[in-house]
């Protein structure tokens, strides 16, 4: 079995929480040009291996008695960046810091596809958290992310759909 962390901002984490999100698109190389971990776990796919599971990293901080708290959660989310309380002075630290072990969502990969950006459909759209907008709203959000050049170039992505589980990788 291949377990891996994978990043989502706090509004995807929400969208994984709702049932609105059960697919993500990732870059098949990195910035340098190297293969990246999608583009291995998408050929371990194709070699046969289907054996995925995926820990969500997500924002959060600790409690003042030391316990995790999410910032995808609707009562912690403070635009100033830390909670709002009597000496609450623990700031959102970033989803790439979360442990393993404080991970509370896996994903259980169901699909991986290789594809041009662009080639994506209304219905995976819908499954990558758009919504209504549709491929015009996963736009704007891809371009948000990685820049307008970024979609206008088209680049080859992976696809991934998944089942969310509201579990720690470790729990079964």
């Amino acid at each position: 079995m291949i377990k891996r962390p994978i990043l989502f901002s706090t509004s995807m984490v929400i969208e994984l929480l709702e049932g609105r999100k059960s697919q993500t698109r990732r870059l098949t190389h990195n910035k340098r040009g190297n293969p990246s971990v999608w583009l291995c776990l998408a050929d371990a796919w194709d070699a046969g291996e289907r054996d995925h599971e995926l820990w969500v990293r997500e924002g959060f901080r600790k409690s003042n008695d030391g316990e995790i708290v999410f910032r995808a959660n609707p009562s912690s989310n403070d635009t100033r960046g830390r909670e709002i309380g009597a000496g609450s002075a623990s700031f959102w630290r970033p989803s790439i810091h979360l442990p393993r072990a404080a991970s509370r969502l896996t994903l259980v990969v169901t699909d991986i596809a290789r594809e041009r950006l662009q080639n994506i459909g209304d219905g995976d759209a819908v499954r990558e958290g758009s919504g209504a907008a549709g491929v015009q709203g996963f736009a704007e959000v891809w371009s948000s992310i990685h820049g307008v050049s970024a979609w206008r170039s088209n680049p080859t992505v992976i696809a991934l759909t998944f089942e969310v589980k509201r579990r720690n990788i470790d729990q079964h």
